[in-house]
C-alpha cells in the first residue's frame, strides 16, 4: 500500500510529471492532481442544522497547494 500521497495543483503539470516519475517508484508514493473545485457546500439557507461541525479539508493542505503547488499527505 502507498504510504504517502502527493497532491499537486492542476496549475502545475510539469511538477506533477516530475513527482510522478521520481516519487512513485523510489518512494512508493502516489501522485495525484488536486480534484477539488471551489467550495463544495452550497448555501445552507432553507436547510436544517448543518450536519458537519467543521470542514473536512485540512488548512495546511490548502496552504501548501496555494504556496508551493503541492502538498504531502500521509495515508
Amino acid at each position: 500500500m502507498t504510504k504517502m500521497l502527493y497532491v499537486v495543483s492542476r496549475e502545475q503539470p510539469q511538477l506533477y510529471e516530475y513527482l510522478r516519475r521520481h516519487c512513485e517508484k523510489e518512494l512508493e508514493a502516489e501522485v495525484v492532481y488536486d480534484r477539488r473545485v471551489g467550495e463544495r457546500r452550497r448555501s445552507s439557507a432553507g436547510r436544517g442544522e448543518e450536519r458537519r461541525a467543521t470542514d473536512r479539508r485540512q488548512e495546511s493542505i490548502d496552504k501548501h497547494l496555494g504556496d508551493l503547488g503541492w502538498a504531502l499527505v500521509p495515508r
